[in-house]
């Protein structure tokens, strides 16, 4: 019997879709990768163990060859390329005559022969490494170093304090640098180990920081009950990674009674048409002492700011007319 016209035409369909399938997704599996693409993969892959750190490695780039971000992103990594040294690397819109290496976000072409010093790093966001790679030098890459902090304090007595120091180890400037503090209390749930926010975070902004440039700074630590204690302490910056430390602190005793006080009430100010009121406190250490002694009466929601001698809290507009 001769075959229908329609089923000869589904059985063709059928073959051109599996050819297809082969070519598109299977066949370029067993190909070898052009040498470039290889050594971005290999060092991508390093890079997103690193936890927002550069990995650098000097890559040899060859005329003709390029790279689509496609080719270096997975289900869980995305990838952009940044030119970092003018000279060398130039925007794929704007080819000069001493370019080596032009990219945008998504692309990279080589245009003559090179070396060069490339950094590889990956910071997580909401399940998803974002990559990137940066031509031609280091960008910015902050590091947390010479941390001084108590392990053990007795409460009511110690007022603990971590000390650091926030550097730039890459060869860009780093800005809008933060450092925060938070502290987890440790403990155990039916035979498992479980942590739960104490307290922070504590943030303190930075500003920027030049390369192999440095800054000091002393963050409070607030315990307020007895146990055991992780605190981790982490730097972040536009385009400067991340770098995290972290070390435990036991507290054993009672918390001081009335060492830090909330007073009498300050004066008033407009700010933008919001009213804040000054509330005074007296005895306190740390900027969060004078905040907490505040927050039963004026609620946690309505204080704007805080130091150790006052906090201001948003009254009704009136209150400052």
């Amino acid at each position: 019997m001769a075959e229908s016209p329609f089923k000869l035409l589904t059985v063709a369909v059928a073959a051109l879709a599996l050819l297809w399938i082969f070519f598109a997704y299977i066949l370029p599996g067993f190909a070898p990768r052009a040498p470039l693409q290889h050594a971005l993969l290999e060092s991508l892959d390093a890079a997103e163990g690193l936890n927002g750190k550069v990995f650098s490695k000097n890559v040899e780039f060859r005329q003709g060859e390029m790279v689509l971000a496609d080719a270096l992103d997975s289900m869980t990594r995305s990838v952009n390329f940044r030119c970092m040294d003018v000279l060398r690397c130039c925007p794929r819109q704007n080819i000069g005559p001493g370019c080596l290496v032009a990219a945008d976000e998504r692309r990279l072409q080589v245009e003559r022969d090179a070396l060069l010093e490339v950094g590889f790093r990956c910071v997580e966001e909401q399940g998803l490494n974002l990559c990137t790679a940066y031509l031609g030098r280091k960008p910015a890459q902050l590091e947390l170093a010479g941390v001084r902090a108590p392990r053990e304090m007795e409460l009511g007595v110690d007022s603990p304090l971590v000390s650091f120091k926030v550097k730039n180890a890459g060869q860009a400037k780093a800005s809008d640098v933060i450092v925060s503090a938070r502290v987890y209390r440790l403990s155990v749930l039916d035979g498992k180990p479980v942590e739960a926010l104490h307290s922070g975070p504590v943030n303190r902004e930075v500003g920027e920081i030049a390369p192999a440039g440095e800054t000091g700074l002393s963050l409070p630590l607030e315990i307020r009950e007895a146990g055991n204690y992780r605190v981790r302490l982490e730097a972040r910056g536009g385009d400067a990674g991340k770098a995290v430390e972290e070390f435990l602190v036991k507290a054993s005793g009672q918390p001081g009674e009335g060492r830090c006080k909330a007073t009498v009430q300050g004066r008033d100010r407009l700010e933008a048409e919001t009213c804040l009121q000054e509330f005074l406190c007296e005895g306190c250490e740390f900027d969060y002492e004078c905040k907490l002694a505040w927050e039963p009466r004026l609620g946690e929601e309505t204080i704007r700011d805080w130091s150790r001698a006052s906090v201001w809290a948003e009254e009704p507009l009136e209150q400052c007319l």
